[in-house]
This record gives C-alpha cells, sequence and structure tokens, in this order.
C-alpha cells in the first residue's frame, strides 16, 4: 500500500528530527519557537481526495482586530500579502490575525516540501510578529 503524503511528509519530518503531532488522518502539527514569536504552531492540512495539495494554517501572532482596530488590522494583512508571495494573512470571523499557505506537491518530493514550507511560513511569522503587536499595542 502506498503511503499517504501525510504520511511521507510525517516520515520526513521523523528522519530530520522535526517532532509533530497527529492529529487525524490528515492533519498534523508542528511547533517552534522564534526570536519575536515564543510558540509558532503550524498545523498542516492533507486534501481528503488525495490530491496532490496541501495548507499550513497558524493562530500564532495571537491578536485580534476588533472595533476601531479592524480596519488597520485588515490593512496591515493586505500590506503582508503584497510583501509576502507565499504566505497569506486575513482576519476571521472574530478578527483574529490568520496566516495561510498553501501549495502543490508531488509524491517523490512531499517531505522536503512540506518541511520547507513549514520553515518559510515559521520564519515570516516571526519576522512580522512585531508589527502586528505594534500595531496592536502601539
Amino acid at each position: 500500500m502506498e503511503q499517504t503524503l501525510k504520511e511521507q511528509a510525517e516520515e520526513y519530518l521523523q528522519e530530520i528530527g522535526v517532532k509533530f503531532q497527529t492529529i487525524d488522518d490528515r492533519r498534523f502539527k508542528v511547533g517552534y519557537v522564534g526570536l519575536n514569536l515564543k510558540l509558532i504552531e503550524v498545523l498542516v492540512r492533507f486534501s481528503e481526495d488525495d490530491a496532490n495539495d496541501f495548507i499550513m494554517t497558524s493562530y500564532s501572532v495571537g491578536c485580534s482586530f476588533s472595533g476601531d482596530l479592524y480596519h488597520e488590522g485588515l490593512e496591515l494583512c493586505n500590506e503582508l500579502n503584497n510583501e509576502f508571495r507565499w504566505v497569506k494573512f486575513y482576519l476571521d470571523e472574530e478578527q483574529n490575525v490568520v496566516a495561510e499557505y498553501d501549495a502543490y506537491v508531488d509524491d517523490g518530493s512531499c517531505g522536503p516540501a512540506v518541511c520547507n514550507a513549514i520553515t518559510k511560513i515559521v520564519a515570516v511569522l516571526d519576522r512580522v510578529y512585531p508589527r502586528f503587536m505594534t500595531l496592536r499595542w502601539g
């Protein structure tokens, strides 16, 4: 039986010593410590139809932009979306900052591709965290 893309990614992460937590047959979570952001959690989720894609989501910025700050938070998300081509930021229904990264992956390169994507989203989140905090708290 062939491995699913998720299994390929998990196997690769194990081989290189990256710890992760399996959630179910389509999702796992990894956590990193950044320089600016003390805990960066990334949820990696694979398609149910075994299409060659995955999406990563993180709520690690940990702040909300409601009320008067909503439009400013939205503007910062749009600004960051122009700066970072792979990671997209938005405010969810509760006005919390969400970062997402989605990509296509080949069977043979799934592990390294997912690991590279995790590295990218973690680096971007750690880099932009001070900008969100400055906007939120002044």
